[in-house]
């Protein structure tokens, strides 16, 4: 079931920082259209490349506001697997603090999310995880979750399982049961990459595309096979998050350096993505103009939607082009087209 449009009313959403008023005042002492639209585009890539969000636990403190997902699902449980923040030596930036998630109190694994911001549809997430190697007794899963829904439930996880099992995986946890569905495994069995020695600090890190494709990097280095396609029809709203997980016991993660943007980072989106060569281009052109090109001969449904979700356009229209008028504010929006999902700037 697709629960986006439900997530997206439930949420309580920030807005992306964008600093639209100094866009627009920049705009006025423009005189020509060539040079506004060179101005629009430097100014919103250059804010498009920092992370909206970041956590360093710095000096000792939480800069995001952290929650535990399952202290959310079951009033009776009890677990303390919100962020905590402690003194590490080995912290792969320097500064001696990282943060620490454990499965305790009898919660199913240990997640918390950071509230600060609501995610949709892309995202790209990275961090330095604590992966704990036991090839005897069999360790814990140490790593991230995105797309957390803490309204309807479910999420994304990225974990290393670094045991007997020697494996990186990524799966979705549905909201039914909290099982994770498989989305891909790699393993060091199989030279997909090096497994650690000793339980040591490694980077992970997983972008995720509107059209549900996925790449997924270690220490760097993109998995074999990526980009992986989600097909598990999981809802792609929601927070990310730090995650542990082991069979009996207790368990923990350790964190620092997470960083998360609402856009591919670090992605060749052309070349190297080798999907939907046909995926149709949506931009706005200023003047109250939606450019919708790269579309096969036909009849075309745009839905187009703000970010709490509201639908604000549904337009029908035939052929393999057009430009819509559309009376809309600045901001960003969402767009659905004949299956495909575009995120479209907007400034006025």
């Amino acid at each position: 079931m697709d629960h986006r449009n439900d997530c997206r009313r439930l949420f309580s959403c920030r807005k992306p920082h964008f600093d639209f008023d100094q866009i627009e005042n920049s705009q006025k002492h423009q005189k020509s259209g060539g040079v506004i639209m060179i101005a629009l585009v430097l100014a919103i890539a250059l804010v498009a490349q920092e992370p909206v969000l970041v956590e360093s636990f710095t000096d000792g403190h939480k800069t995001l506001s952290w929650v535990s997902y399952f202290a959310q699902q079951d009033t009776s449980l009890t677990p303390d697997d919100s962020m905590v923040v402690f003194q590490d030596p080995t912290t792969p930036e320097g500064d001696g603090w990282i943060g620490i998630v454990y499965q305790a109190g009898g919660s199913p694994s240990g997640l918390a999310y950071a509230e600060d911001y609501v995610f949709s549809d892309s995202l790209t997430l990275e961090a330095w995880i604590f992966t704990m190697v036991d090839t005897v007794s069999g360790g814990p899963y140490n790593g991230l979750a995105f797309f957390i829904d803490p309204v309807v439930g479910g999420y994304y996880s990225l974990i290393t399982d670094f045991d007997t099992d020697s494996l990186i995986r990524l799966a979705y946890h549905d909201p039914s049961s909290f099982m994770p569905t498989i989305i891909h495994r790699w393993t060091a069995g199989n030279g997909d990459f090096t497994l650690p020695s000793t339980s040591s600090w490694h980077k992970l890190k997983v972008a995720y595309s509107g059209d549900h494709q996925v790449w997924v990097y270690f220490d760097d280095i993109l998995l074999p096979g990526c980009p992986i396609t989600d097909n598990t029809g999981g809802t792609t709203v929601g927070y990310i998050g730090v995650y542990t997980f082991v069979m009996h016991g207790a368990a923990e993660t350790r964190v620092d350096g997470i960083k998360a943007w609402t856009h591919l980072v670090g992605i060749d989106e052309g070349a190297n993505r080798g999907i939907n060569p046909s995926k149709p281009h949506v931009a706005y052109l200023g003047n109250g103009l939606l450019s919708v090109k790269g579309l096969q001969d036909g009849i075309h449904k745009l839905e187009l939607y703000d970010i709490s979700g509201r639908k604000m356009l549904n337009r029908e229209f035939f052929g393999k082009e057009t430009n819509l008028r559309v009376n809309l504010g600045s901001g960003i929006y969402f767009v659905r087209l004949d299956g495909f999902k575009e995120k479209v700037v907007i400034v006025r």
